[in-house]
């Protein structure tokens, strides 16, 4: 974060194509991702891939949803971000992917088609770069004191 002073791109972005994120590099072998990624492309191939995007959530409240919901078990630290102009980004119902196996591809197709569940979970893919204004201050200023100057 130091030498982008707070802009960090997507893996997605970065054109490097056997670079993998943890989630990325889970979802290539998963059958529910690449379905996913399959109806992406049949929908719009130009929104953004799920695999080596980065997710964001719009309000601070629906952080914390998420976090207790998908990451109860993990350490996960909630940082605000802004997505920098020229980003794509696309905001879908992150509720859809709880479907079961039989509801996947209508699941799929309503999520990229940007239709709401009765108890909607949004969350937003980013390919681009994503800015993180606080980049100066812990967890990312805990090393501050690397920095030329300081």
């Amino acid at each position: 974060m130091f030498l982008g002073k707070g802009l960090s791109p997507t893996l997605s972005a970065l054109g490097l194509a056997d670079a993998v994120t943890p989630y990325s590099l889970g979802g290539r072998q998963n059958p529910k991702e690449l379905l996913w990624d399959d109806v992406r492309k049949k929908i719009d191939e130009r929104l953004p891939s799920r695999l080596g995007a980065m997710f964001l959530v719009s309000s601070e409240e629906h952080a914390h949803a998420i976090k207790a919901k998908w990451f109860a078990n993990e350490e996960r630290i909630i940082l605000r971000a802004r997505v920098a102009v020229g980003s794509v980004t696309f905001i879908a119902d992150a509720k859809l992917l709880d479907a079961a196996q039989p509801d996947w591809q209508t699941s799929a197709e309503r999520y990229w088609k940007a239709e709401a569940s009765s108890d909607p979970r949004p969350e937003v893919i980013v390919h681009g770069r994503v800015y993180f204004p606080d980049w100066e201050k812990p967890p990312f200023g805990q090393f501050a004191e690397m920095l030329p100057g300081s």
